[in-house]
């Protein structure tokens, strides 16, 4: 997990953060390499969305490991269903394509859900 932490300063606090928490299993959630891959461009892209521009070239990876350890903490669903192969599956596939938005492949998945009628 580290070797995707940018700053020195953000590798010390990813490690005074993993050591804060309580369980084996937050820990083992917040040092699940593909979720972090995942919910960091997840949430990169849901900036970006909000219209205001590339925000998510100014927030600082340090937010965003904070988010994903609150996430950890409180043992999301979010780390539940990266539990699943088939998810993980998935979000190896969607992590890619550097160019598809996450909201596209969304999107695309609800339109096969929808019955014809």
């Amino acid at each position: 997990m580290l070797e995707l932490i940018k700053k020195d300063e953000d590798k010390v606090l990813y490690q005074n953060l993993l050591d804060g928490l309580d369980s084996e299993k937050q820990k083992e959630y917040f040092s699940d390499v593909l979720a972090y891959k995942f919910y960091e461009r997840d949430y990169k892209e849901s900036l970006d969305s909000l219209g205001y521009g590339g925000l998510s070239d100014v927030v600082e990876q340090k937010e965003i490991l904070k988010s994903f350890y609150e996430e950890a903490k409180d043992e999301s669903d979010y780390f539940k269903d990266f539990e699943d192969y088939l998810v993980r599956f998935k979000a190896e596939m969607m992590l890619e394509n550097p160019y598809k938005l996450f909201s596209t492949w969304r999107a695309e998945e609800v339109k096969l859900e929808v019955p014809n009628g």
